[in-house]
């Protein structure tokens, strides 16, 4: 993963009801500084990756359109019934090219892709936009970022109060993660047991320490 590039923000995502937008678009900014235009009215989302899928399917599973990769059987267990139903969906890029015939075939209103903001992410989501015509959104995965982007996702899908929820339970989890955190650093040293085999009874031996030699 490279380096995250970060704006001066307060808000991940800025709509803006700008004026220079299309007649039934808004336009948004994304983690990266790029301007999108954004339909009105979203209902179809396209997720360009696993973690968007996650991200999509808890806020408003009915948008997403089908799975970048479907989810193992261990997965489903804790899925809604509905989620089988989801269609597996075609590779944005295949050998570093841009599927877009595929990608324009499941008719999505929006991309959305979550997690890394580096150069690499940036420049894909720029090409796949510029060679399917379909706006892409590229936001920061950041763990401490997670009930931001619910509030906003949640504008951009109609969806606030499935939004507010969990993004305040988001930072509830956040929270008591630091206060534990913080706690657990008060108290010191924290022992730890490695293990290596799959049962966990296993212990990892210890590693030998051998001098420092220079040539």
């Amino acid at each position: 993963m490279g380096p995250r590039t970060h704006l001066p923000y307060g808000w991940l995502l800025v709509l803006l009801l700008a004026s220079t937008a299309p007649a039934g678009a808004r336009r948004a900014v994304d983690a990266t500084g790029r301007t999108v235009d954004v339909p009105d009215r979203v209902e179809r989302v396209m997720p360009a990756g696993q973690p968007a899928a996650v991200f999509i399917y808890t806020l408003a599973p009915e948008k997403m359109i089908g799975w970048p990769h479907r989810p193992s059987p261990e997965a489903r267990a804790f899925l809604d019934h509905s989620a089988d139903e989801r269609p597996d969906l075609p590779p944005l890029m295949r050998e570093g090219k841009v599927q877009a015939d595929e990608i324009r075939a499941q008719k999505p209103d929006l991309i959305l892709d979550y997690g890394s903001t580096s150069s690499r992410y940036v420049e894909r989501a720029t090409r796949i936009q510029a060679e399917t015509g379909i706006p892409v959104l590229l936001l920061d995965g950041t763990l401490e970022r997670t009930p931001e982007i619910y509030r906003l996702l949640g504008s951009i899908f109609a969806t606030e109060e499935r939004a507010n929820d969990l993004a305040a339970a988001a930072d509830r989890l956040i929270a008591t993660t630091r206060e534990k955190d913080r706690a657990r650093h008060e108290a010191g040293e924290t022992r730890v047991y490695y293990a290596r085999s799959a049962d966990g009874l296993t212990p990892q031996p210890p590693i030998p320490r051998w001098p420092t030699c220079c040539a």
